[in-house]
C-alpha cells in the first residue's frame, strides 16, 4: 500500500475523457503526474482493460479502475489497484442525457408526416 506520498505515475481505465484532474492539479505547486488513460466503451471486456494496465506495469505506481473484478485481478498479479466509482453529479448528468434520449426516440416514432 503507497502511503503518504504523491502518486507521479499512474493507469487509468474510464468511460469518459475529461482532464479535470489535470486541470486541478494544475492550480497546485506540485508536479503533473504522468497518467496513462484507457477509454472504454459500455460494452468493454474486462480482461481489455486488465491488459491495459499490465502494458503500463513497472512504470506506473498504481493502476485506478472502475471495474472492482479488475482492480481484485491486478492485486492479484501484485499491481497496486485502487476502485474508482462514478459521483453523484456523473450519475444524474447521466441519467439525465438517458431520460431525454428516451424522450427523443418516443416522439419520434410517434410524429405523422402530412403531405399535400
Amino acid at each position: 500500500m503507497i502511503s503518504n506520498k504523491i502518486i507521479e505515475r499512474h493507469s487509468i481505465d474510464t468511460m469518459s475523457s475529461n482532464d479535470i484532474s489535470e486541470e486541478a492539479l494544475s492550480q497546485f505547486n506540485i508536479k503533473t503526474p504522468k497518467i496513462y488513460t484507457k477509454v472504454f466503451e459500455s460494452d468493454v471486456d474486462t480482461n481489455e482493460l486488465f491488459h491495459f494496465h499490465l502494458i503500463y506495469e513497472g512504470r506506473t505506481e498504481c493502476a485506478l479502475s472502475c471495474f472492482p473484478s479488475v482492480c481484485e485481478a491486478l492485486r492479484e498479479y501484485g499491481i497496486p489497484a485502487y476502485r474508482m466509482s462514478m459521483s453523484k453529479m456523473e450519475i444524474r448528468q447521466t441519467l439525465r442525457i438517458l431520460s431525454e434520449k428516451v424522450k427523443t426516440s418516443y416522439f419520434k416514432d410517434t410524429q405523422i408526416g402530412v403531405l399535400f
